[in-house]
């Protein structure tokens, strides 16, 4: 729900007017892209010892290319640091930014996904931060926002 900053009347996600006195919606739904597009996820990755920056969206998949369908689309391509070797599926899982921090969802990937070790269940939310060692099949990460 959004609520309108003039008159603090209820509307649902996507309106532009606020029904009950006309005012713009429009400030409160730029804000809120503003925010996502200057939030930006850092994901380490611990096996190969590399970095990598996720910004400009609300979710990004991460998993696995195959040369035989270029067209898959991914966030975070893991092919390059033998992501095949480690057991990332084509599309493993996906991390999305909320108010509070980060989340992550398997995507029903083949050699699941842990976090601290613990299995996860697919497309369930998890709440994950800077501590959260995530293993995407046998490849380890470690995700957190970019202060």
């Amino acid at each position: 729900m959004i609520i309108c900053p003039s008159c603090k009347h209820e509307e649902l996600e996507g309106r532009i007017f606020c029904s009950n006195c006309g005012a713009s919606l429009m400030q409160r739904v730029q804000t809120a892209i503003e925010e996502t597009e200057t939030r930006v996820i850092i994901v380490e990755l611990l096996d190969v010892n590399r970095s990598v920056k996720l910004s400009g969206k609300e979710k990004f998949v991460l998993g696995r290319s195959v040369p035989s369908q270029p067209e898959s689309v991914l966030d975070l391509d893991f092919r390059q640091y033998n992501g095949f070797e480690y057991g990332v599926s084509r599309k493993h899982a996906m991390l999305r930014l909320i108010d509070q921090g980060i989340q992550l969802i398997d995507l029903n990937s083949s050699n699941r996904t842990y976090i601290d070790g613990e299995e996860i269940y697919p497309w369930n939310e998890y709440d994950v931060d800077g501590n959260s060692v995530i293993r995407l099949g046998k490849l380890r990460i470690r995700v957190s926002l970019e202060d």
